[in-house]
């Protein structure tokens, strides 16, 4: 039964944890705020796919709808990382912008620069 486990990893290495009866893929592993996908097939009130996406802080803390609201409601007391929420998202869908050249979600790299971690180009 899906409630009674945590996830699963498929053939291709992919993993998938359960929120309620839904799979959602996990996009990046080892990162603070973890970043999971759901792509609903044939919406029943549109003909394309809709992708939804989640966050939890860690593999132990419940998995949320991916919002600002909800992003800055994790982090109450860091006020530098609400503030850069503010100035780099406009809307809840680029919560899941990945930076290619630095090979993270932008959201976890701003993270780490609230918290006075600096952020290093891996070469």
């Amino acid at each position: 039964m899906k409630k009674d486990i945590f996830g699963y990893r498929n053939c291709k290495n992919d993993f998938f944890r359960f929120k309620g009866k839904t799979e959602l893929l996990l996009l990046n592993a080892g990162e603070q705020i973890l970043i999971y996908k759901h792509i609903v097939s044939k919406p029943p009130t549109g003909r394309t796919n809709v992708t939804n996406y989640y966050f939890s802080l860690g593999n132990n803390s419940s998995v949320q709808t991916l919002t600002i609201k909800n992003l800055k409601n994790a982090f109450p007391s860091n006020l530098i990382f609400k503030n850069f929420i503010d100035a780099n998202f406009t809307y809840n869908t680029d919560l899941a912008a990945f930076d290619e050249a630095n090979k993270i979600y932008k959201i976890n790299m701003l993270l780490k620069e609230s918290r006075g971690e600096l952020f290093h180009d891996e070469e």
